[in-house]
């Protein structure tokens, strides 16, 4: 999905990389069906479609560790779930009727049906019903799907089943995204702010996006702001480097040359990374997503840093509150804090104090429900182990995710609150979350970026 050797090139072309397929593969509890069927119409390729007054569909694969992904498609008529996976740019092998593996996952190098379920094939389908609002892992042979269609696959060796979340949050995530790319800056590839391109880079790459390739047309990419501003971003602070580092990581980024990263602020006669949780949060998190060990004295100070109620507040004074106390929890989490400590199950007392009951999260005990609370909520419970899905998340018919995906407007974006219009911060936010990812989004040995600074190329005419 992601190639950090493109980080230093002057100049990438985004490129779409669109198959044509009919086929559909299964396996459950290790016993392999091989079924074939006739499933319907071959996939138009993307640029034909998109002639023919295409329909759009959303395809979600679910990588080993629960890491999920999202393509948005075009197709014409009806086409079969795999034939929309390989509509999208994801990496896939398929024989016959039978997918093989997604992203090299699976067996890659299947060249007949007996081969294709060698013993790591663990993937699964699923079709997502709007009616009902459940996944069909049951229907065979499967329908063809239409327009609008949410098709799921998953690899799990521990379950027969769909993805975890409903597929309107992955269509949510894939619609953001969307939205996000055209608000990118043409001139420099930034987001206004290095701190806001930072939670931009989790988004895209708790997506599995190269952020080489996400630019405007014959404009800067993400690579580019980040290499000529990464540097002077990781000097401000310890939750800057950390953060940056979260970024970088999180989309298999190299590292710009000079940059800080938090162990320079680390003091061991401490435990302090920076002043206060939320920048050691920031500083734990970037650690270990620099594949780095958490030292104990820093998991250590932060624990010292709860407050009586339970919660984390920001600095010193300033009270607790839901988003500080999310970062701590994961932090602690990444740091290696048990998920049954009495810090984390305090943590997570503390937020559900601050949840209401339209499923979603106030700032603090007191407040409205807002889309960035409840975004940073969310990643505390999966990193915590928590279901947002079910009780005690769950309050009659709503939930965490039901809350955010109300908050969508029609052109993609999130709101903070209902009536405050597109919010760019919110829906960087709120799109590691649908997709039911925590951070760290992703650890990694980064290398040192060969080029500190990378020059725009524009083609001409």
């Amino acid at each position: 999905m992601k190639n950090s050797s493109l980080l230093t090139n002057l100049a990438i072309l985004s490129k779409e990389m669109k198959g044509v397929a009919t086929i559909l593969g299964t396996v459950t509890s290790g016993v392999v069906l091989v079924l074939i069927a006739v499933v319907g119409l071959v996939a138009l390729p993307a640029d034909e479609a998109r002639a023919d007054d295409p329909n759009e569909g959303h395809v979600v694969v679910v990588l080993p560790g629960e890491q999920a992904v999202v393509r948005s498609i075009l197709f014409s008529g009806q086409i079969s779930r795999t034939a929309a996976l390989q509509l999208t740019d994801l990496d896939v092998v398929a024989i016959g009727d039978s997918v093989c593996a997604i992203e090299g996952v699976g067996c890659p190098a299947a060249t007949d049906i007996a081969s294709c379920f060698c013993s790591d094939n663990w993937w699964s389908g699923a079709e997502w019903i709007s009616a009902t609002e459940t996944w069909d892992t049951i229907t065979w042979p499967p329908p063809l799907i239409t327009d609008s269609s949410i098709v799921g696959f998953r690899w799990s060796k521990a379950a027969w089943g769909p993805p975890l979340f409903p597929g309107a949050a992955y269509s949510a995530a894939a619609d953001a995204l969307a939205w996000l790319r055209g608000q990118q800056s043409p001139t420099d590839g930034g987001y206004g702010l290095p701190g806001t391109t930072a939670d931009v880079l989790m988004a895209v790459g708790a997506n599995g996006s190269d952020p080489a390739e996400w630019r405007q047309p014959d404009s800067p990419s993400l690579v580019h702001y980040v290499l000529n501003k990464g540097t002077t971003y990781s000097k401000s602070g310890a939750g800057a480097s950390g953060k940056l580092a979260v970024g970088l990581a999180a989309t298999e980024a190299c590292l710009p040359l000079g940059t800080l990263t938090p162990t320079d602020y680390y003091s061991p006669a401490t435990g302090a990374f920076g002043p206060g949780s939320g920048f050691q949060a920031w500083a734990t998190l970037g650690t270990r997503a620099l594949s780095q060990t958490v030292p104990t004295t820093a998991t250590q100070y932060l624990l010292s840093l709860a407050q009586p109620d339970g919660g984390w507040e920001w600095q010193s004074g300033f009270g607790s509150d839901t988003n500080s106390t999310a970062l701590a929890i994961q932090a602690l989490v990444a740091g290696g804090e048990l998920v049954s400590s009495t810090a984390i199950v305090s943590g997570l007392s503390y937020l559900k104090s601050a949840q209401n009951s339209d499923g979603g999260f106030a700032y603090d005990a007191f407040g409205q429900s807002d889309t960035n609370s409840t975004a940073y909520a969310v990643q505390a419970l999966l990193a915590a182990g928590e279901n947002p899905l079910t009780s005690p998340w769950a309050i009659s018919s709503s939930n965490p995710i039901s809350f955010l995906v109300g908050m969508q407007l029609p052109d993609g974006s999130f709101e903070w609150q209902q009536g405050f219009g597109s919010n760019l911060f919110a829906t960087v936010q709120a799109i590691p979350a649908v997709l039911g990812r925590a951070n760290p989004v992703d650890t990694g040995l980064l290398s040192r970026c060969e080029s500190a600074y990378l020059p725009v190329v524009v083609k001409g005419p």
